[in-house]
């Protein structure tokens, strides 16, 4: 079944409107952009993953709005949620090969039998500088959940091949684990020996 695109605030898709045709105003866009998908970017982070949550602890992040097609001119443009009491606003753009990478990606991700058999909303997950993923939000059972990697360092998650939820948070834990070990590790403030301290014409420098 074609994937189903999120309800959209009407604010943000009039920030995406309005960016896009500023955009092909300054020529810094092609103009004559047809049509559009719209996927909402959530994050987990190296905490929560670590600790072995479930995806409910994602942060909903900003709203990517994909145009154009994968055979000729693409654009990407992003959406932030507002800041209190301000409007949405576009704060950036992306062009090229990549864009139109995501349309292919898209496409075969329609063709997944798994993906075919029912309803899903399309979103994206970024575990930061671990992976990133296409989110498969099942619309009738959220225990069907799929995620299909697009980015990955992760041993055993294979790009765009689709893992169910609990396969997926398995397999980021260990490395979700050894990144916030690593940041702690480098967080703490360690005493200098003062045979480390470097000298300079015969005289200790002091921090």
């Amino acid at each position: 079944m074609p994937l189903v695109n999120p309800k959209v605030p009407a604010a943000i898709e009039s920030a995406f409107k309005k960016g896009l045709e500023e955009m092909v105003h300054m020529d810094r866009a092609p103009a004559g952009l047809a049509g559009w998908m719209v996927q909402r970017v959530c994050v987990l982070t190296h905490r929560d993953a670590a600790r072995g949550k479930d995806l409910s602890a994602s942060r909903p992040g900003p709203w990517r709005f994909v145009t154009g097609d994968h055979r000729g001119p693409a654009a990407a443009l992003t959406i932030p949620p507002p800041a209190r009491g301000q409007r949405p606003k576009m704060t950036s753009m992306e062009t090229g090969s990549g864009i139109r990478q995501s349309f292919r990606e898209v496409d075969a991700i329609e063709r997944m039998p798994a993906v075919r058999r029912r309803n899903y909303e399309l979103r994206r997950l970024k575990l930061p500088g671990i992976i990133g993923a296409f989110w498969l939000v099942a619309l009738d059972d959220p225990d069907l959940d799929l995620i299909v990697p697009y980015a990955s360092v992760v041993r055993g998650l294979t790009g765009m091949k689709p893992y169910s939820v609990e396969t997926f948070l398995a397999r980021v834990r260990p490395i979700a684990e050894k990144r916030l070990a690593e940041a702690k590790f480098f967080s703490v403030k360690r005493p200098v020996s003062p045979e480390k301290i470097p000298r300079h014409r015969g005289r200790v420098m002091m921090a």
